[in-house]
This record gives structure tokens, sequence and C-alpha cells, in this order.
């Protein structure tokens, strides 16, 4: 073979060679693609095998059909002989064609001479010796870099995913549909989970097997539910229930999840447990399913018992004071904590349980009970008063405290000076105390306008020991004027309820008269007239249970008289009489017939009634005098009291005079006081002045003439001896410190002030002497008449026969005179104290004998 052939030929060998290559590398660029697709295709979608096998065979079928068109299209596209000198010729930009032209010659030698053969093939094989061989690669360098590309992905999806490059590999290999694949189990999640109430809970498939039914069985309490999952999860929006749950398909099942919903950590429940200061001797109090709020006495321990809606993880106890305190925890839901109450606040928790949740903020109020202070008050005398005379100032004192009391206290002043505390009782074993003590003033000096400041303390039994103070009160040692205003108008008001009680009396005896003939006339009562007659009874009841109560009063008007000595015993003795009168205007008497009429009512019959009502009329008849006699009485005892107060304001002024005179002596003695005490006489020469005028204005010109000029003259005396003038200059004496013209002045004022006191004194047992005279003379008068009166009823009776005319002009005269004897009898008041309450009842009952015997007559 000749040198040129050779080149040729391995020219040709070489550029097919090439030519194969890129074709094979264009095949390899495409099997890769198509099997990178597939992988993916088949990694998502691996459940769907049959579509995956017919992808499969249909990627296989265009690897195939596009291998026949490469071998197709490489077999065309290889060089011959003849093509590989041409492009050796056209390589070498050889214008003559030389292995061209050798190559053909090779193939015709018959043809040609083989002279010109030998030098055409002669200078072939020369340019072959020293011919460059240079196959054109430029196609399959266009090939080379996606080559490079396509495997170098494949060599990284092997590596990333060994087993899923493998499983593709190996379903392209598959020559038939393979076996349905199922999954032996289903993946699901969350899981196990815990949330807060009204979270949004999804639930879901991890990797479902599609077209697989997936069913979602949940259990709430004791029943399972079941719902398919179409979109492979389910969604609780606001879940508000724990529950359990699993996954199933025909193939496989997940495990058995929970879901445990819980609440914000809050408190489900609260105990309390008070153990009160030993002090109150309290039992221990439990309180369930509390509030909360803490209310007891200031000192209580308090142990607070919590059960939360959640398991804890951490629980505190945050004071409003910004103190904290970690509860003892008693289980995993479950705490309790201690504390005291020492004042008013607030608490609240602050828990975190296990999902690291907190608590909100709810403040819960502490309370404390403050220990009451005790609570002390005198109720007796329970105002401002005026000490009596006996200087002795009876106290009840009421004190009270919730728990306990103990050191009770008086303490007093005398004109805001030193306080002088009296310890009256240090254990008090009950908690309401009523303590009476009359404090003694009879050893202190007083003299008129002086103030006793008293007032008492206590103190609780709790170990802060709580001391309070009552109202403070003053007790006034009295001039006499001030025990007699006092006195005077409390006898004013007993006075004034007795005047308006007669006035009910009259109108309740008038319409009671008028019932009384309105019901004479008919001979059946209807429930009207029943029910106006018990209108009467209660009328009067009430007006009986006024003279009772003006009775009692009256006691005490009596003691306060007797207690400062403001009456002489002969106007006192009077006085206890009036009191005994005024007890037997409601009579037994009158009781009885109250309480015949009430019986008589409940029997209804008429004429029974009737003769009950004439009765009671004549009770009220005699209610009403006795009631008006002793207003009269009242009125008539003011005289002797008027002389009375004179008297003992002239006495008071006297003492007070000669014991300034002895104070007077004492050079130690506060001159400045003195005056002062001197100007206080003054005072009450011009308050003895005022009483005598208004004394003299209270005497009847008539009766009292005599009297009343005694009280004059001794006025008109008192201004002409310049008494008032005496006191003054002697206090101007002593501001001067003039003390030997002051003693000289006051000696001189003494024995005036002595000789007004003699001159009442006279003019007071005058004035008792006249009354007995007085009621001497009106009672032989009246004793005379009344046994005429009695000598004439006897004869007009012995000459009564049948016609009781005959004798009714003398029992009409006899009748009248009665009347003008009892009247005249009756016009001095003071003749009640000496008439026995016989006579007047019998004096009452003639009378209205006599009306009955006027009245049978008019009517016969």
């Amino acid at each position: 073979m000749r040198k040129f052939e050779a080149v040729i030929r391995n020219f040709k060998n070489k550029q097919n060679l090439i030519i194969i290559s890129g074709f094979l590398f264009q095949f390899i660029i495409f099997g890769l693609i198509v099997f990178a697709l597939f992988y993916f295709i088949f990694n998502l979608s691996s459940t769907y095998q049959a579509e995956l096998f017919l992808l499969a065979l249909s990627l296989k079928i265009i690897i195939a059909l596009l291998l026949i068109y490469l071998v197709l299209q490489t077999s065309r596209n290889l060089i011959n002989n003849y093509q590989a000198a041409r492009n050796l010729d056209k390589f070498n930009q050889d214008l003559s064609d030389t292995y061209q032209n050798a190559y053909e010659l090779s193939n015709q030698t018959e043809k040609y001479n083989s002279h010109i053969l030998n030098r055409i093939y002669d200078a072939a094989d020369l340019k072959a010796e020293t011919q460059i061989i240079k196959t054109d690669k430029r196609k399959l360098n266009q090939v080379l870099f996606p080559l490079l590309i396509t495997v170098f992905i494949t060599i990284l999806i092997y590596f990333s995913d060994p087993a899923g490059f493998k499983q593709t590999l190996a379903f392209l290999k598959l020559n038939k549909l393979p076996p349905a694949q199922h999954k032996e189990f289903v993946e699901v999640y969350p899981g196990d989970l815990q949330v807060v109430r009204n979270s949004r809970v999804e639930i879901g498939v991890d990797n479902p097997e599609a077209g697989i039914i997936h069913q979602f069985f949940y259990k709430i309490s004791d029943s399972w539910r079941e719902e398919s999952l179409y979109d492979y999860k389910r969604v609780f929006p606001n879940l508000d229930f724990s529950f359990s749950y699993f996954v199933k398909t025909p193939y496989a099942v997940s495990d058995t999840f929970t879901v445990e919903v819980f609440e914000l950590p809050a408190v489900k429940n609260i105990d309390l447990k008070y153990d009160y200061p030993s002090y109150t001797e309290l039992d221990p109090v439990y309180e369930s399913n509390s509030s909360g709020i803490v209310k007891a006495i200031i000192g209580t321990e308090v142990t607070l018992f919590l059960e939360a809606n959640n398991p804890i993880e951490q629980a505190n106890i945050i004071f409003s004071d910004g103190s904290l305190q970690e509860l003892e925890r008693m289980g995993r839901s479950s705490f309790k904590t201690s504390f005291t109450i020492e004042e008013n606040g607030s608490y609240h928790f602050n828990l975190i349980d296990i999902l690291g949740n907190r608590s909100d903020k709810i403040s819960r109020s502490i309370t404390v009970i403050p220990d009451k202070e005790p609570e002390i008050r005198i109720i007796s005398p329970g105002k401002d008063t005026l000490l009596t005379q006996n200087m002795l100032l009876p106290l009840k004192i009421y004190a009270v405290d919730d728990f306990g009391l103990k050191n009770l206290k008086l303490k007093y002043d005398i004109n805001s000076a030193e306080i002088n505390p009296i310890d009256l009782q240090e254990e008090i074993s009950e908690k309401i105390l009523n303590y009476e003590y009359i404090l003694d003033l009879t050893g202190i000096f007083l003299i008129p306008g002086d103030k006793v400041t008293y007032w008492t303390e206590i103190s609780d039994n709790s170990p802060r020991g709580n001391t309070v103070s009552s109202r403070k009160y003053v007790a006034k040692f009295p001039s006499i004027e001030e025990i007699y205003q006092e006195i005077e108008r409390e006898e004013q008001t007993k006075s004034d309820l007795l005047k308006n009680t007669l006035e009910k009396s009259r109108d309740l005896q008038e319409n009671f008269a008028e019932k009384q003939r309105e019901m004479m006339k008919k001979d059946e009562f209807d429930w009207e007239d029943k029910k106006e007659l018990e209108d009467f009874l209660k009328q009067q009841e009430d007006l009986n249970k006024n003279i009772e109560n003006i009775a009692e009063d009256y006691q005490n008007l009596i003691e306060k008289f007797e207690d400062n000595k403001a009456l002489s015993t002969d106007t006192l003795e009077k006085m206890e009489k009036i009191k005994e009168l005024m007890e037997e205007i409601a009579n037994d008497d009158l009781l009885e017939a109250m309480e015949k009429m009430r019986d008589n009512l409940k029997n209804v019959d008429p004429e029974t009634l009737k003769e009950a009502m004439k009765n009671l009329k004549f009770s009220l008849d005699e209610f009403s005098q006795k009631l008006e006699q002793t207003i009269d009485l009242l009125e008539a005892i003011k005289k002797e009291q008027a002389v009375q107060k004179s008297l003992e304001i002239a006495e008071e002024m006297e003492e007070m005079q000669s014991d300034i005179n002895e104070r007077t002596k004492n050079s130690a003695e506060n001159n400045e006081k003195l005056a002062q005490n001197q100007q206080t006489i003054a005072e009450k020469l011009e308050s003895l002045m005022d009483q005598l005028e208004k004394t003299a204005q209270l005497m009847d010109p008539q009766k009292d003439s005599e009297l009343k000029k005694s009280l004059e003259e001794l006025l008109e005396k008192i201004k002409q001896d310049s008494l008032s003038n005496d006191i003054q200059e002697i206090t101007e004496n002593l501001k001067s410190n003039n003390c030997s013209s002051a003693q000289q002045n006051q000696q001189k004022a003494l024995e005036k002030m002595q000789n007004i006191t003699q001159q009442l004194n006279s003019m007071q047992q005058n004035m008792a002497c006249g009354a007995m005279m007085e009621m001497g003379d009106i009672i032989n008068k009246t004793i005379k008449r009344l046994l005429i009166f009695s000598k004439e009823h006897e004869y007009s009776s012995n000459q009564y026969t049948d016609d009781p005319f005959f004798i009714l002009r003398d029992q009409i005269a006899v009748f009248e005179g009665i009347t003008l004897t009892l009247s005249d009898l009756y016009s001095v008041p003071m003749i009640f104290l000496v008439l026995g309450p016989k006579f007047i009842y019998d004096a009452n009952f003639t009378n209205v004998k006599y009306q009955e015997l006027f009245s049978y007559i008019n009517e016969a």
C-alpha cells in the first residue's frame, strides 16, 4: 500500500470516529436529560406507578427512535476515501488536488500510463511523508460542553440521592407495570400537642400517598368521630377541647396522638382559713369555694389554698406593696400559702403553666376589719347639767367593745385646772359594761359658776390597747337662780301637758255625752256604734297613760327640789300631795268602769251597755274635775315656790358675802379674784330684786294684798339702802387692794343682806299661816252649809208620796245650794291638800244622783 493511501485511510478513520463520537455524545446527552427529567417526575409522583410506567415506556421508545435516527444520521455523515483525500487537499490548500487525483487514478490504472501514474503516486507519497492529519472537531466541540453539564447533573443526582437514582434507573428498566406499592405507615403532624384554648390547630399528613383516601379519627370524651381528609389536613380554627387522634388509610395507620387544650393559667378554686388573734377568742373559720376576697380582723393569719386549672410550673403571690411570696406546692395544680393581715391592700397570683403561658393579673382585695375602738358613753346625765346642792353627781356609764374591755377610768377637772383621775375598774370580763358611780364632790369648795368637766376613758383588750374617751360633759355648780330656772322649766312643761290633757279630756267628755244621748234613743246597737265606743275607750286609755307619765316625771321634779334643798319641807309635802292627787286622777273606779264597758261591748246587751255608759260618764266627769283641780293647785303652789326662791337667793347671797368677808381677812387671797366674786354677788342682788318683783306680780291684789305689799316694800327698801352701791364700792376697794375699807363695807353689806333674809323668812311664815286660816274658814263654812242642806233633803224626802213634782222645787234648791257650796270650797286650790279623796268622790256622786233624779222626773 502506498503511503498516500495510508494517509487517506488514516484521516478517514479518524474523521469518522469524530463523527460517530459526536452523534454518540448527542445520544448520551439526550438520554441523561430524559433520565434527569424522569427522576424528578418519579420522585414527585412516586405513587402514580401506572402513569410513571407509561411515561418511562414512552421515554424509552423516544430514546430508541432517537438512537435509530442518530445511527442513520451517523451513517450518512461518515466520509469515504475519496472524501478523505479531498478534505486533505482542501486542508493542504493544494490546488493540484494531489491526494484526490492519486486516489482516483489508483482505481483506474488500466486507463492511464503507468509512468504517469507512478509520477502522480510518487508526488502523493512525497506529500504524505510530511502530511499533518487534522480532523474537523467543530461539531464534536459543540456537544462536548452540554455533555459535561448533563454528566455533572447526573453525577450530582446520584451522589445526592443514591437510592432515588437507583430506584429511578430500576423503574426505567422495567419491562412491565410493577405491582402497586403503598405506605406501611402514615406520618402525621404535629403529633402530641399542648395548646391554649381557642388556638388554631392544624393536623395533617406528611408525604401523603396520592390517590388514597385518608380518614381522620379523633376522640372526644368516650366517643370517636371520623372525617375524610380530602386535602390531607384538618384545621381547628378555635380549638376549645382536648382529644386523641390518628389517621388511617386502607393500607396503613398512624400512631395515636393527643392534643391537650389548656386555658391560660388561672385560679380554679380558692379556699381560705382564718386564724383570728387569740385575744378575740374566736374559733378559726374555713371558707370553701371562696372568691378570694380576704376580709378579716387585723392580725388574723390567713391560710390560702389554691387550685389552678392547668398543671403549673411556677406560682407566686404578689401583694400590692410589691412583696412577692412563692406558693408552697401541694400537687401539679394545687398550692398553699399563709400571711398575716396588717393593712388594707390587694394581691394577685402569677401562675406560669407547663407551656410557659402566664396568668392574667386579677387583683383580689385584702380588707382589714379594724379592731373597733371601744365605745363609751355617759348615758346619765348624758348632757351638761347642774350640780345639786348635795354635791353628788350620779353617773351611769355604758361601754362596749367587740372583743373585750379593761381599765375603766373617770377623769374630771374644775375650771379647766388639774385633771383628777379615778380608777373605776381594771379587769372587765364582759364585752358590754353598765357601770354606775356617784362622783362625790362634797370635799371640794365650789362657788356658784364653777364648772366640773368630767369624762370617762376605757381600753379594749387588744395588744394595741385602743383607748377612747367619752364625750366631755360639764356639771356646773349653779346659783339658786339656775336651779330654779331648770325646775321652773320642767314644772311649766308638766303644767302644759296637764292643760293639754284636760282639753282633750273635756272634748272626749263632750263627745261621749253626745254619744250617750244618741244611744239612749236606740233599742239596738250596730257595728259602727261599737267601734265608736271602742275609740272612746282607747282615747281615755291614752289620757290615763299621759297622767301616769306626768306623775312619774313630777316625782323626779320633787326629788330635784329635795336634792337642791330648794323648797321648804312644808312646800315639798304639798308637792307630794299633788303627786298623789295626780295618781288618783285615773283611779280604780274609772278603770273598773272602762273594763265593764269593754265587757258589755262584747255582749252588746243594749240595757246593760246603757248602764255601763252612765257609769263611765260619771267617771269621765270625775277625771276631768280632778285634772282641773290639780292644775289649779299647781298654779297656786307657784306663789309659795316664788317666795321660797326669793328666800333661797337671799340666803345664798348672804352666805357668799360671809365667805368673801372671811377670805378678805386672809392676806394670802387674790384680791382680783375676790373682786370678781364680789361682782357675782352684785349680779345675784340684781337677780333677787328681779325675783321679788315677779313674786309680787304673782300675788292676788285682794287675797294676797298684805304679802304683795310686804314684797313691794322690801324691794323699795333694798333700793333705798343702796346695797348695790355698797357692793360696787367693795369691788373697787378690792381692785385697788384697799382691804381695810373693803372689810368695813363688806360688814355693812352683810348686815343688810341678813335683814333681807329675815324679812323674807317672816313673809314665808305669814303666807303659810294665812293659807291655813283661809282653808280653816272655808271648811267651817262648807260643813255648816252641807249640814243645813242635809236636813232640807231629809225633810223633803219625808214629804214624798207618789208625785215627784211635789218635792221637785225643794230638791232643785238643795242641789243648787250644794253646787254653790262646793264651788266656793274648790275656789281655794289648797283645799285639796287637806280634803280626802273620799270627800271628793262623795260630792261628785251626790251631784250625779241629783242629775239622774231630775232626768227621771223629766222623763216621767
